[in-house]
């Protein structure tokens, strides 16, 4: 049997690669065992995307949902935005 943790990250990743779909992003999950969960093709350059999930809600003061993602690009460190 597959661990619910394991199922919540598979979600994740399934949920990522949608919303870039979604979006007109060209965008392909990857095998098990890479250190990468997505394949970006974006304007012919190829980016390679981890997933992390967590099952913690943000609360805001607003009654819609929030997803929160956190990018890092190589050495110019961390980013974040809002969906």
């Amino acid at each position: 049997m597959i661990s619910n943790e394991l199922q919540i990250g598979k979600a994740g990743e399934y949920f990522v690669c949608y919303d870039l779909l979604k979006n007109g992003y060209n965008a392909y999950l990857t095998d098990a065992g890479l250190n990468y969960d997505i394949l970006l093709d974006y304007n012919s350059k190829l980016f390679r995307i981890q997933v992390k999930t967590t099952t913690h809600e943000i609360s805001t003061s607003k009654s819609k949902n929030i997803y929160r993602f956190g990018l890092r690009n190589g050495k110019k460190g961390n980013k974040s935005y809002k969906t």
